[in-house]
């Protein structure tokens, strides 16, 4: 039975957080003065921020003569920043004598973003609208998020739903698959196929691996409650090393190749949105430089012209369908508007707001 697809992007996250002091930020907000007072500890970094060498690498690689001198770090976008760090260490490091302070500020800014992360959707009171949205799940549908928050784990707890609990459990399978032999057939692997998934496409905050590339935890992630809020203070079980939040970090050449839990996640994505009767995209756009997503969302497409695929509508719930060019790039990724791709034309919903969309749909 096909199912409908969710996918969550930033905006989906800042929209259910819109109502707190400090929101879920989006890529430009991170360096906002708000932000880092609230979020940079000089106990946890070993000095104040305005002496850190993330800092020094903002102001002297980021800040332009066209920023405010009051706030001048106000939108820099954090992947820039941390495509630089890990460009400088990967292929520039030679050409600079502070190669050593472009690795510690890249260490800060990883840092930096899971104590913004962890706690600007910790603990949230009272759910916007993924409660709703969790509530009416049934067995066959499936989330994708690219966010590395915990907002939708919280969501699927409080919804206390079947669909939700199965959902919820999903993603524990997915993270440390069954090792003990068994007898397959083809209709578990059917019902496998229909089944609903939680996928977090580039990790979360509340997943933690072995930092010992050779220890079955590096690729199989330990799965923490959301409420935890240092899991990496605990080594691995399985061979004694350190253990990091397991996220896919921001930086332009970021890919699902990285091990086998993103590789199976990006698949498993991939294999939900070609059997999806209904695909929702919330507060993501697909930026171009999110390859390998776009590419998964291509996938979504027949293999065969002359068959027929279940898809019927996508809906896009983002402030920025008021743009045509916006609206028209994910079209294409999916293929809205070409018959071949789906063997028949799929219906367009649009929604500049999440409130929009739940007053339409729940």
């Amino acid at each position: 039975m096909a199912g409908t697809v969710y996918i969550l992007g930033a905006g989906a996250s800042r929209a259910e957080t819109l109502k707190l002091t400090l929101p879920t930020p989006l890529v430009n907000d991170f360096f906002s003065e708000q932000y880092i007072k609230k979020f940079w500890y000089d106990l946890d970094f070993g000095c104040k921020f305005t002496k850190s060498e993330l800092y020094f690498i903002l102001t002297q690689y980021f800040v332009d003569r066209g920023s405010s001198r009051d706030h001048p770090l106000e939108n820099i976008n954090i992947e820039e920043v941390y495509s630089f760090l890990h460009s400088f260490g990967n292929v520039f490091s030679g050409r600079s004598y502070r190669r050593d302070e472009f690795e510690v500020a890249r260490r800060q800014l990883h840092k930096y973003i899971i104590y913004v992360v962890r706690y600007t959707s910790w603990k949230l009171e009272r759910s916007i609208f993924l409660k709703s949205l969790c509530s009416k799940l049934n067995f066959s549908d499936s989330i994708i998020t690219f966010n590395w928050d915990t907002l939708i784990d919280q969501a699927l707890e409080e919804a206390e739903t079947k669909p939700a609990k199965e959902l919820a459990s999903s993603l524990h399978l997915s993270a440390s698959p069954e090792r003990r032999p068994r007898r397959e057939s083809d209709n578990e692997w059917v019902e496998q196929l229909h089944a609903g998934r939680l996928i977090k496409i580039h990790g979360a905050i509340n997943l933690t691996h072995c930092k010992n590339n050779s220890c079955y935890r590096h690729d199989n992630p330990y799965v923490w409650a959301h409420s935890e809020e240092s899991p990496s203070h605990w080594s691995c079980q399985e061979c004694g090393s350190p253990t990091q939040e397991m996220i896919l970090s921001p930086h332009g050449a970021k890919t699902y190749t990285t091990n086998r839990f993103f590789r199976m996640q990006a698949n498993m994505a991939a294999e939900k949105l070609s059997v999806a009767e209904k695909i929702v995209v919330i507060g993501y756009s697909f930026p171009t430089f999110d390859i390998e997503a776009r590419s998964m969302l291509r996938c979504s497409r027949l293999d065969d012209r002359y068959s027929e695929a279940w898809l019927n509508e996508v809906s896009i719930v983002d402030p920025s369908v008021v743009r045509e060019e916006h609206v028209k790039a994910i079209s294409n990724l999916i293929g809205v508007d070409n018959d071949y791709a789906h063997g028949h034309l799929v219906k367009l919903s649009l929604y500049k707001s999440v409130d929009e969309f739940m007053r339409a749909n729940f």
